[in-house]
């Protein structure tokens, strides 16, 4: 049997000259059934650049390691672009080999929450200002024999407004996008940190069999990576 390990929320806010990404402590295992496990770090740094992960992010049979993939492709060198092409070239043949096992294992949950089976971030200022890159992975067919992936880039900037804040949210989110909107002045008036915390709070209290306390947020700018 094969066991995985999941992430469940990650939250960006991108502001002029700043990045904050937060995380929650929940982490899921999922094989034939669905349970809590201690949690283990979700936001990591690596040099100057920061990764967080939801979805899967690691199995028991050694077939897929997320963390693993991600600081081999930033130790690797470059930009930020060639960093999440070099892992994307890596995590897609993991994915491919170790989903079909919860597939075959847990298929409800399989079909119910792993159609985007893995969503990334990774941020840096190593080009001189704080640049931000999502991955969303996309399984393809869900139900063919070798699994394959449609990968999805989102840039900011580039793909996100340079003159006002962006907000972004990966995995379970729903509530804590409910939370922001509900709160428009939170951001402007307590900061990123403060809207951050809100949201995860909130998500926790909607769903918390998939996100819990406490929240562990960094910030990006051009001096550094800052906890």
């Amino acid at each position: 049997m094969n066991t995985f390990l999941l992430g469940t929320i990650i939250l960006l806010i991108q502001v002029p000259g700043a990045v904050y990404v937060g995380v929650d402590s929940k982490v899921i295992s999922v094989g034939a059934g669905v349970s809590n496990v201690m949690p283990v770090p979700k936001i990591h740094q690596v040099g100057d650049v920061v990764f967080a992960h939801a979805g899967i992010f690691r199995d028991t049979q050694g077939k897929l390691d997320v963390v693993a993939a991600a600081t081999s492709s930033i130790r690797a060198g470059g930009n930020l672009v060639q960093i999440v092409e070099r892992f994307t070239t890596a995590i897609e043949p993991q994915l491919s080999a170790s989903l079909p096992d919860i597939r075959t294992e847990n298929p409800l949950y399989f079909n119910e929450k792993l159609k985007r089976p893995l969503e990334m971030l990774f941020a840096s200022a190593r080009s001189g200002e704080p640049q931000t890159i999502i991955v969303f992975f996309e399984v393809i067919d869900p139900s063919a024999n070798k699994l394959a992936f449609r990968h999805t880039l989102l840039r900011c900037p580039g793909d996100c407004p340079q003159q006002s804040a962006t907000t972004i949210g990966l995995g379970e989110h729903d509530a804590a996008d409910q939370f922001l909107d509900s709160h428009p002045d939170i951001l402007g008036k307590q900061g990123a940190i403060a809207a951050i915390q809100g949201a995860i709070a909130y998500q926790a209290s909607a769903t918390p069999n998939y996100v819990s306390l406490p929240t562990t947020i960094v910030m990006v700018d051009s001096h550094g990576v800052h906890f």
